[in-house]
């Protein structure tokens, strides 16, 4: 392996695989608890991407408002891992990694004024209102998570609102509409779950969670 540096920068030096014609980075870094460790991170096409990687790692590894909104996205959803199921996580990473991360993601906390989540909120077309404002929801909770634990001073969309809003109704279809769509349904799995979700008002999460010891086919009942 061939050592490259670079005298007088203040950085870590890069290594360069000689074999594979990538480089990688390996370097000391301080985590949370003050605790001293060392990682590698390989496959980097140049040297510059190496560095990058470095720098972002021991902010995000600090935990201060200088490390990028992916970083703390990263965080977030590990944290999240022990407070909420497994849907839901899955849910709010599908909302993040669409909407939000390809714009953002690559900023640092400190630089996300108010300004640029205005331009952001400008840029999501294409959309309805109710998950316009689910997305709004949930960048407003990665940014005030970091203003509780990562230094961040104040959550900008405190000044810019949420835009979109919600359904003001929901709409159920009538007992005729649905006998008319259950009609359509040929495959006995599907036909047995349509029935079962119209007429019980269960949550499609909550039918495809049941198992055989959820139903009593003596008295005719299905514990949810």
């Amino acid at each position: 392996y061939h050592i490259t540096t670079q005298k007088g920068s203040g950085f870590m030096p890069a290594y360069k695989d000689t074999k594979k014609g990538t480089w990688y980075a390996k370097f000391r870094y301080t985590d949370w608890q003050g605790n001293r460790k060392e990682t590698t991170k390989r496959g980097f096409a140049t040297k510059r991407e190496a560095k990058e990687y470095e720098e972002e790692y021991k902010r995000k590894a600090q935990g201060t408002s200088d490390m990028t909104l992916e970083s703390l996205w990263e965080i977030y959803a590990e944290d999240r891992k022990q407070h909420i199921k497994e849907s839901s996580l899955y849910s709010f990473t599908h909302t993040v990694t669409k909407h939000i991360l390809p714009t953002l993601g690559k900023l640092p906390l400190s630089s996300i004024t108010p300004n640029v989540i205005r331009k952001w909120q400008n840029q999501l077309t294409g959309i309805n209102p109710s998950t316009t404002l689910t997305v709004n929801r949930r960048l407003s909770a990665l940014l005030n998570f970091a203003v509780k634990y990562y230094g961040l001073a104040r959550n900008p969309m405190k000044v810019t609102g949420t835009k979109g809003k919600m359904k003001k109704q929901i709409e159920f279809w009538s007992k005729e509409e649905f006998e008319t769509f259950i009609s359509y349904v040929k495959n006995p799995l599907y036909k047995s779950i349509f029935l079962l979700l119209f007429y019980s008002g269960m949550r499609i999460g909550e039918a495809l969670a049941l198992n055989i010891d959820d139903i009593d086919f003596t008295t005719c009942t299905v514990t949810i």
